[in-house]
């Protein structure tokens, strides 16, 4: 079998997957190759894996292995290594999956660089987290009986962290955020890129309900504008985080410098969401993950159509806020002390990792004549 990721979501997603994979009697026949960040995280969580750049090795993969199947996380890259293992491996009459975290660019993932055909390099099957992400394929096409609902083994670790933390609250937020005062709440801000898969989708559009200040269009910087502006309207002023997106620089929040606290990036972010008293950001999977923790956690959209964009907000995990008012209210509740946390213990797909590595383990030998498409 050989892996392929590139990007950190999907290296999140797949790398619990292998270390079950990797404990079983699969293990010795599986080829693991990665790059970007998705090494980076692979790396981290002590998995070992070959290093590549380049799609010409890809010919010869093919030909000195004898794959039976092959598994690709997205990534937001439309050349990406990924969607060209996909292809070869239909031209070489070999079982593909493909591995999708998140509802997110759906129409985008797998079409390739001419982003007109949302499914022009699909894979024979699909491994999606949740439903809403599942609907969105079948929506376009894929059939749905070739997509299987796996959980996020993302949601498992976080549970888990939040079940045997590696101290109290109280410590570790003395740890992470050793300048806050004691009688301040901590608003951890999840960041996000302003371009992906889809080109301008991530900077001001027209149907924005939320502006910001004017000075940028990017997607990220008008939300957090809103949310400093909401702030400073707060009687009690809290202490501000900015947690970094892994393809995110310090330097482009520099003109925001004097309104935040603290930025945080690297290392595993668990221990910071499970110190905070509130998660703010757009749709990160660190917002479900937060949720799962039990902390309060909000997405704050610039538009009412991103809602799809996060399971949690679908599933009332994760409050949401797309307009001046609506943002203003949610601050005030959730930062409340009578503030109730949703419960999501009977919404959680569980044993993800297991499902998955048995998803995978049944595509060994399915018959690939079968097309994908209904």
């Amino acid at each position: 079998m050989l892996f392929f990721v590139e990007d950190a979501g999907a290296a999140n997603y797949i790398s619990p997957v292998l270390k079950e994979l990797l404990g079983s009697e699969l293990g010795s026949a599986l080829h693991i190759l990665a790059t970007g960040k998705g090494a980076e995280v692979l790396k981290a969580r002590g998995i070992s894996f070959a290093s590549t750049n380049s799609s010409k090795t890809i010919p010869a993969m093919f030909y000195e292995f004898p794959w039976q199947l092959v598994v690709t996380g997205t990534a937001e890259d439309p050349h990406t290594l990924g969607l060209k293992l996909i292809d070869k491996a239909r031209e070489r009459g070999i079982t593909s999956i493909g591995v999708v975290d998140g509802p997110a660019n759906a129409d985008y993932r797998f079409a390739g660089p001419q982003k007109t055909v949302p499914l022009k390099h699909a894979p024979d099957w699909l491994m999606v987290a949740d439903q809403t992400t599942k609907k969105l394929y079948v929506d376009r096409g894929f059939f749905p009986d070739r997509i299987a609902i796996c959980g996020h083994p993302a949601y498992e670790r976080a549970l888990a962290f939040s079940e045997h933390p590696p101290g109290t609250r109280a410590t570790l937020r003395s740890q992470h955020f050793p300048n806050a005062q004691n009688n301040q709440p901590i608003i951890l801000f999840v960041s996000e890129t302003s371009h992906g898969l889809s080109s301008g989708a991530f900077e001001r559009q027209s149907d924005y309900t939320l502006f910001g200040s004017g000075t940028s269009d990017r997607r990220t910087d008008i939300v957090l504008e809103e949310v400093l502006k909401a702030l400073d309207a707060l009687s009690l002023k809290p202490y501000f985080v900015l947690r970094l997106h892994p393809n995110n620089t310090a330097t482009e929040f520099a003109r925001y410098r004097s309104q935040i606290d603290q930025i945080s990036q690297g290392d595993d972010p668990l221990s910071l969401v499970y110190a905070a008293d509130l998660v703010v950001g757009l749709t990160s999977i660190l917002l479900d993950e937060a949720a799962v923790m039990g902390r309060p956690s909000l997405a704050v959209l610039p538009r009412h159509s991103e809602r799809q964009w996060l399971a949690g907000i679908e599933t009332g995990w994760v409050r949401c806020a797309t307009d001046c008012q609506e943002l203003k209210t949610e601050l005030n509740t959730m930062l409340s002390p009578k503030y109730a946390i949703p419960s999501i213990n009977r919404k959680m797909v569980r044993d993800a990792s297991g499902k998955a590595a048995r998803f995978i383990y049944k595509r060994l030998g399915t018959d690939h004549s079968f097309s994908p498409l209904g």
